[in-house]
């Protein structure tokens, strides 16, 4: 992630910061609680099986330093209350995206990507580099692999699913 405050995002997508001085940093995004480090905004998204406002009380205990919701919540933490925590992600990963100074690499097809980006990221890695992780290459796993971006890094190779 840039270093951007929970202020800066909300403003980016027109929201306000509920519950906190809005100066927050965070290190990451998640939207699993399971995989949750210390000081990443989490972002409760509602799928067809899961939702992930179930488990704002993990994401606290893990140390999430923020959360971005779609419905307000009795916690002692941050928050950005979002109408749709799906295009909350895009709207990031776009932002990210123009924040970026690099050059980004995209792949799209019906086969062979992930290798693909695998091969371009062995070459560059050196020179700093980002990958989407896997093949999460769907409209979850880009905006998330968009949103992770930083400016230390020169190059992004972006693996973009046919369905995405």
């Amino acid at each position: 992630m840039m270093n951007l405050t929970l202020s800066t995002i909300a403003q980016k997508v027109g929201k306000k910061v509920i519950g906190g001085t809005g100066q927050e940093k965070f290190k990451d995004i998640s939207i699993d609680s399971r995989t949750l480090e210390p000081s990443d905004l989490f972002v409760a998204l509602k799928g067809p099986f899961n939702d992930g406002h179930d488990y704002l009380k993990d994401a606290m205990e893990k140390g999430a330093a923020a959360f971005v919701v779609e419905k307000k919540i009795p916690i002692n933490k941050p928050y950005i209350l979002v109408e749709d925590s799906y295009k909350f992600l895009d709207q990031l990963a776009i932002f990210q995206r123009e924040l970026f100074n690099g050059k980004v690499i995209g792949l799209t097809g019906s086969n062979g990507k992930t290798t693909t980006k695998e091969i371009i990221y062995s070459l560059l890695r050196k020179e700093g580099c980002h990958k989407t992780k896997g093949n999460k290459n769907n409209h979850i796993g880009v905006p998330l692999t968009l949103a992770s971006l930083t400016n230390r890094l020169k190059y992004a190779v972006i693996e973009i699913g046919t369905n995405s």
